[in-house]
């Protein structure tokens, strides 16, 4: 019989491995941390995660503190934050500064909660930046200046056009309050709260008044940027300009800040009308699907989505606009131009009563990469079950996840119980 107990080490330790497997082959960047503990061990990372923080695929990483791949803003807030994820158990989104190997970088990070008697896991899951085509270096030859600031208005991100405007600055401009910058200082409080409260801002004529130097004007926009729906932060686009711009010339500007910003980006932003059709697709569309914007517009929304996906979705987008919930998620099907399918990750927002949109905001990213992980995981899980069944033994795995154990059928012959009966281990902290 197969009962020795390296036969069992193996068989215990097989599904471990082909989920490391499928977890080390994913491009987005995976963490698990301990939130048990104040520092916040690092217990698992991928190898995206390894390459983007540490340059390196070598297991040293493993039980650093989380505040050391953050900058010091994230760190000071990190904790607060996953110790009330892993106490709801509500999976949430936040902009978190992370301390990649290109320097300091402000990432929408997916935040997730483990299921774990034993422990407080809180999974992080972000996309590195993509080195090709190097976005941020579209943001930096921006003929305007770009800041990114979190709910307190300090910086979290700036492009080199904002560096060169606010100078040598002690500790650099990460981090710094807007209410100490030029142009940002001008603004009355009310505008920044008014906008965290999701009311955006625009002033074509903002004028500095120095004694003894000539008067300065700028034009400044403030957008919410916001995270299932709510207000996460505010971007804040500025140019110092010598004279006020004509009403028709703000509109082509605007225009081309919103090409220049989407033209290399592989996620999708999408319009879509109360009835449906595209009212604008970003240039993601053809970066991501192969569609042009052109070909997609007055189109309807979901005409490629896979047949047997597109019901479920439209049902949650009738729930939006009919006003039943404001946002959702969902994963589904696309037909790419070249007649393949794509997985997609969608996040649909209503802006119905925004005046200057009129639609609901649809932000989707491709996830083929990892639904073909997870399908590969599956069907070698289902395999190693198969081939467990079949031994002359009895082989245990346990879930730690779900506090599951499952058994193979040789437990049935050898000591008379129910495989499929279910079976939990107490586990203790």
């Amino acid at each position: 019989m197969a009962t020795s107990p390296d036969f069992l080490r193996l068989a215990a330790n097989a599904t471990r491995a082909l989920a490391d497997t499928a977890l080390e082959s994913l491009r987005e960047a995976v963490l698990v941390v301990d939130a048990r503990h104040k520092h916040l061990p690092i217990v698992l990372a991928n190898a995206a995660a390894r390459r983007a923080l540490s340059g390196s695929d070598t297991p040293e990483f493993l039980e650093t503190p989380l505040a050391l791949v953050l900058d010091a803003s994230s760190a000071a807030s990190i904790g607060n934050l996953l110790s009330s994820v892993s106490e709801t158990g509500a999976r949430t989104n936040r902009i978190i500064a992370w301390r990649l190997t290109q320097g300091e970088r402000s990432v929408m990070t997916d935040i997730k909660p483990l299921l774990s008697a034993a422990q407080r896991l809180v999974m992080l899951t972000f996309a590195p930046p993509n080195p090709q085509p190097d976005l941020v270096a579209a943001f930096d030859q921006m003929p305007f200046d770009v800041l990114i600031l979190d709910a307190e208005l300090k910086v979290t991100y700036a492009n080199a056009g904002a560096i060169r405007s606010a100078g040598p600055l002690p500790g650099g401009l990460l981090g710094c309050s807007a209410l100490m910058l030029t142009p940002t200082r001008l603004l009355s409080a009310e505008v920044f709260t008014r906008a965290l409260q999701g009311h955006p801002f625009h002033e074509e004529t903002l004028v500095l008044e120095e004694t003894g130097r000539p008067a300065r004007r700028f034009e400044v926009d403030v957008q919410p940027f916001k995270v299932a729906s709510a207000t996460a932060g505010l971007v804040i686009w500025c140019v110092e300009v010598t004279e006020p711009r004509a009403p028709h010339r703000i509109q082509g500007s605007s225009d081309r800040r919103l090409l220049a910003l989407t033209e290399h980006a592989q996620d999708i932003i999408t319009i879509g009308s109360p009835d449906g059709r595209v009212q604008y697709a970003s240039g993601g569309m053809q970066n991501a699907l192969g569609y042009t914007s052109e070909e997609r517009e007055s189109h309807w929304v979901f005409e490629f989505v896979h047949v047997e996906d597109r019901e479920a979705l439209l049902a949650k987008y009738r729930q939006l606009l009919a006003g039943d919930i404001k946002a959702f998620s969902h994963e589904y099907r696309n037909r790419h131009k070249d007649g393949s399918y794509r997985w997609l990750e969608s996040r649909c927002v209503s802006a119905l009563d925004n005046p200057l949109i009129g639609g609901v905001v649809i932000n989707s990213r491709d996830i083929t990469e990892r639904k073909q992980a997870e399908f590969r995981l599956a069907q070698r899980e289902e395999v190693f079950r198969l081939a467990a069944d079949a031994v002359d033994g009895i082989i245990f795995e346990w879930d730690v996840a779900k506090d599951v154990v499952h058994r193979s059928r040789g437990v049935q012959e050898v000591l008379g119980i129910d495989p499929d009966e279910p079976r939990r281990l107490s586990v203790s902290g």
